[in-house]
């Protein structure tokens, strides 16, 4: 399952839109866009299909030469599946953005051949291949770190409330946060689980990335992104997370007694690892 259908379309047709206008220039109303479905659809069936038949033929090589018609070659025919899917995947929103006159990474890079003399069958390709993984890559991930942003956000009100407090001492309430805020706001930067420089790695608590006087990060050294984590850095996600906290209050939902309901998350790993709230 997707962490998409965690019941925050909202949330998916922001990071899915963002990420297709970035990649193809196309812009999307609804999660029910044709090219939100196309790409879904190639991207689950590579990773199921090109999952079950990788893992045979990685422990028995000699099964690629087995027809695909033989009984027990199913992982032949979802292998096919898949390549059929990531082929319609990458063709389809490509000639879309290759016909139209809006700017995207897809455009920028045709152009940037044809300046060059001549946009080849190899270039094509490379260029179809990488704007897919700009969405399959984006939007996964994006989405699975603004859930849980919410998620922790909700089984902690006495954080978020720090952290509004923090942007309201910053920012006042006559504009929203930019990237300019971000030195000011060490409480809403704190993040990663080393036990090495932190006691409790797992539990919840912003303030250990805190200095002794509470108003600065700790020193640079704990925060070099070599020493840290994949994607860490000044990324728009955090521009979204500090303009979401600005600007709602994130609550409990309520039964139909008007009783709260806590979430009690099971994280699933996979391709991405999402909690599970449903």
């Amino acid at each position: 399952m997707s962490p998409r259908l965690l019941g925050t379309d909202r949330i998916y047709r922001y990071v899915a839109g963002v990420a297709l206008e970035i990649a193809y220039g196309r812009s999307t109303k609804n999660t029910e866009d044709k090219f939100i479905r196309l790409i879904e659809k190639g991207a689950g069936e590579a990773l199921e299909g090109g999952g079950r038949a990788s893992a045979l033929v990685d422990f028995f090589p000699i099964l690629r030469f087995l027809p695909s018609w033989v009984p027990g070659a199913e992982f032949q025919r979802s292998a096919a599946r898949a390549r059929l899917a990531v082929r319609a995947l990458e063709n389809e929103p490509y000639t879309k953005a290759a016909g139209t006159a809006k700017q995207s990474f897809t455009r920028s890079l045709i152009e940037d051949c044809l300046a060059k003399g001549a946009l080849t069958k190899e270039d094509e390709d490379h260029i179809k291949g990488v704007a897919g993984t700009i969405y399959v890559g984006a939007s996964e991930t994006t989405l699975t770190v603004l859930l849980t942003f919410v998620l922790e956000m909700v089984l902690h009100p006495g954080v978020l409330q720090r952290v509004q407090d923090e942007l309201d001492s910053v920012v006042g309430d006559s504009r929203l946060p930019d990237f300019e805020d971000r030195s000011s706001l060490p409480y809403f930067e704190a993040m990663t689980r080393d036990p090495q420089y932190y006691d409790d790695p797992e539990e919840f608590l912003p303030e250990r990335y805190l200095d002794d006087s509470n108003n600065t990060c700790k020193p640079a050294e704990l925060q070099d992104p070599q020493e840290l984590v994949f994607g860490f850095g000044r990324r728009n996600i955090w521009i979204v997370l500090a303009r979401m906290a600005a600007t709602m209050d994130i609550r409990k939902s309520r039964d139909r007694d008007g009783k709260e309901v806590t979430p009690n998350p099971k994280i699933v790993g996979g391709t991405v690892s999402y909690a599970d709230v449903i």
